[in-house]
């Protein structure tokens, strides 16, 4: 309860007033599913022991500059990706499958066959 009154405080205090951090982590919250993905692929590349294997050669400073070098990773990643205006892959994925599925029941519904 009290991140959710922290989020909503600093929302409240921002405004309309968006600097260029704020577009950014925004175009980061519109592509989530994608950068979610983006961030555990590049984690289990890093850490787990059938990839890389960092996770017993690194300690908890190192792992944290890791953690907070792919966050700014994304960060730009998605702000690149808003300025080209392109959506995150697996959101376009996602839509594609939900809406494919939709129009295909609401033809066999009315009757008209594919």
């Amino acid at each position: 309860m009290g991140m959710a009154a922290a989020v909503g405080l600093v929302a409240a205090r921002i405004g309309r007033d968006r600097g260029r951090l704020t577009v950014a982590l925004a175009a980061l919250g519109q592509r989530s599913m994608t950068f979610y993905l983006f961030q555990s692929v590049v984690w289990v590349a890093l850490f787990y022991p059938f990839t890389l294997g960092l996770r017993d050669h690194m300690g908890s400073a190192a792992t944290f500059a890791v953690a907070v070098g792919v966050w700014t990773v994304s960060i730009l990643l998605a702000e690149w990706m808003r300025r080209a205006g392109h959506r995150g892959p697996a959101e376009v994925l996602l839509r594609r499958l939900s809406y494919r599925e939709g129009r295909s029941n609401s033809r066999n519904r009315a009757g008209v066959t594919s």
